[in-house]
């Protein structure tokens, strides 16, 4: 498992590489690691702004002999759903700062949405954590939700399912 140093060491090396500057959102475990709701998470979850960027980092990644799995998304395609293009601008600054690398958190509410879309057991946890820990508004989870149904990969009625699911076992 890697807890919050182990995730901010490997930023710092990250950081160290970068010769310009670079925007990541954490997303899934990563990001709630980073909130502190987490001790620690089973793998790295990012997600850069852009295709160049997400070859850099994958590049470093591999350069510096990354120890941790880095499962790493581009342009809000996270897992198998599309968040809307205002995801970044929703997600909230880490408070942890760098040179030429900047660490931003996936909104909760997106983070819910991206765990509804596969919806394990791990997943329930992390959701649950998530509404204890935070003021998620049900309404605005709604229409959020409602952005994001259209970009699903899979199955809209498995997804939809799984969303009633999450509104009927936390709200």
């Amino acid at each position: 498992m890697i807890n919050k140093q182990d995730l901010l060491a490997y930023l710092h090396q990250i950081d160290r590489q970068l010769k310009k500057k670079v925007t990541l959102v954490a997303v899934g475990g990563t990001a709630m690691t980073l909130y502190g709701l987490k001790e620690a998470t089973k793998d790295v979850d990012f997600c850069a702004a852009n295709k160049d960027d997400f070859a850099l980092i994958s590049s470093i990644d591999k350069k510096i002999g990354g120890k941790f799995r880095l499962d790493l998304f581009s342009n809000g395609h996270i897992y198998i759903l599309q968040l809307p293009t205002d995801y970044a601008a929703k997600s909230r600054q880490a408070k942890e700062m760098f040179k030429n690398l900047t660490v931003r958190l996936l909104s909760p509410i997106d983070i819910i949405l991206t765990k509804t879309s596969r919806l394990n057991e791990r997943d329930l946890e992390d959701i649950r954590m998530l509404v204890s820990k935070n003021r998620i508004d049900k309404n605005r989870l709604i229409e959020r939700y409602e952005l994001v149904k259209e970009t699903y990969a899979g199955s809209d009625a498995a997804f939809q399912d799984r969303f009633e699911q999450v509104i009927k076992e936390f709200f």
